[in-house]
């Protein structure tokens, strides 16, 4: 008779804290047992935001390529601030959907009811995690038993080859052997620069 076959377990997703790196202090203070009064906190908010919103809609981009040294200092500058605030508040909007997806998980709840509404916690849906080489070395016992046939098997698993070609070879090869071996790798690659507008930009400031 085939062996049982073994339960593979996926292993556990890390802590959701954990993957979205958010600082102890935030977490401490989501774990705290105060209630923090977020009305007056959105009344403060509310009116800084706007704000900001006016300012940096007011704000003409420079032309950097026609502008001084100085000029391009205080645009990163800018940028550096701006850049703190949305990573310093992006942070605490993480911390308060992590809340919302707890209480989800305490009450055993897909919608949590608000004075205005709902907020819908749509979970992600579950998937098998195979042991591919082991379901395979098993499954072929139940095809010498008869249970499945080798075709109903093969079309079980599917095996992928992808092919491709090392770039740092061919140029190697295309420049020591000789130009019909040069000829007939150019004959069969095409080079594509890359998309200018996509550039990544990496800022190095002095004493930074």
């Amino acid at each position: 008779m085939p062996r049982t076959p073994k339960v593979v377990t996926p292993e556990p997703s890390p802590p959701e804290s954990d993957r979205l790196d958010i600082p102890d202090d935030v977490i401490a203070a989501l774990n705290g047992t105060a209630v923090i009064s977020t009305a007056d906190l959105a009344t403060m908010l509310v009116p800084l935001a706007n704000g900001i919103r006016a300012t940096i809609a007011n704000i003409a981009l420079l032309p950097v390529a026609r502008a001084t040294p100085e000029q391009r200092t205080q645009l990163v500058d800018l940028r550096d601030e701006l850049y703190k605030t949305m990573r310093d508040l992006s942070t605490w909007v993480d911390a308060i959907d992590i809340s919302f997806r707890r209480a989800a998980l305490e009450m055993g709840a897909t919608e949590i009811v608000l004075a205005d509404g709902v907020v819908k916690v749509e979970a992600p849906r579950g998937e098998w995690v195979t042991n591919v080489p082991a379901l395979h070395a098993e499954l072929k016992e139940f095809v010498a038993h008869g249970v499945i046939s080798q075709a109903e098997m093969d079309s079980i698993f599917t095996t992928t080859v992808e092919e491709k070609a090392n770039g740092t070879r061919l140029n190697y090869f295309a420049s020591k052997r000789g130009e019909e071996l040069a000829e007939a790798i150019n004959r069969n690659r095409m080079w594509k620069a890359g998309d200018p507008s996509a550039a990544k930009l990496r800022f190095h400031r002095t004493g930074r």
